[in-house]
């Protein structure tokens, strides 16, 4: 008894359909606190900006990509500048150290030299320096705090790790460390 084989064929009926799916705008992923004089405010939501929404108009432009509001920032007066990730890391710890004199913190930072990034230097060295911080002070003396990280290009992101060695945030608080006003227990040494 013997098996046939016969070649697979395809018949082309109909017309050819492609899908491309395209957004207007530019999504909200999630809304920062920022510094000032008189504290800290989260701009955004008090515009009753949530996570998830689209921005399509800002200042009367209209958004239909990174670049188109990259622009309306520019012209809003943010200032967005590209720079190197690892000097920026390096002045952002620099004046940590010397804070953290007493209670002698390695702080060891593993970010590869040839990583760019763009945006605002004064807004991020605010959220670095206020992470990095955290980490020194909620970490025994004599312990590592570790900055590491690496640019995931699939993506477009840069991804950073602020590792501290001592007291873990416990299960139970986890959910509040980004809300405003709350506060963990100091680390004692």
């Amino acid at each position: 008894m013997g098996v046939t084989a016969q070649a697979a064929s395809l018949v082309p009926l109909g017309q050819a359909v492609g899908i491309q799916m395209t957004t207007a705008g530019v999504l909200v992923a999630d809304l920062a606190e920022v510094d000032t004089p008189d504290g800290t405010c989260t701009p955004a939501k008090d515009a009753g900006l949530r996570p998830g929404d689209v921005i399509c108009r800002m200042d009367g432009r209209e958004i239909v990509s990174s670049a188109d509001f990259l622009a309306a920032l520019d012209a809003a007066g943010v200032q967005i500048d590209k720079f190197n990730f690892a000097d920026f890391i390096d002045e952002t710890v620099e004046p940590l150290e010397i804070a953290d004199a007493g209670h002698a913190h390695n702080i060891e930072i593993h970010v590869p030299d040839n990583i760019e990034m763009e945006g605002d230097q004064d807004r991020l060295r605010q959220l670095f320096t206020n992470i990095i911080a955290n980490a020194l002070k909620h970490s025994a003396d004599n312990t590592a705090v570790l900055i590491e990280a690496h640019e995931n290009k699939d993506f477009g992101t840069i991804v950073t790790n602020v590792v501290n060695f001592g007291s873990q945030i416990p299960q139970e608080a986890r959910s509040d460390i980004f809300r405003r006003f709350v506060k963990g227990k100091t680390q004692s040494s």
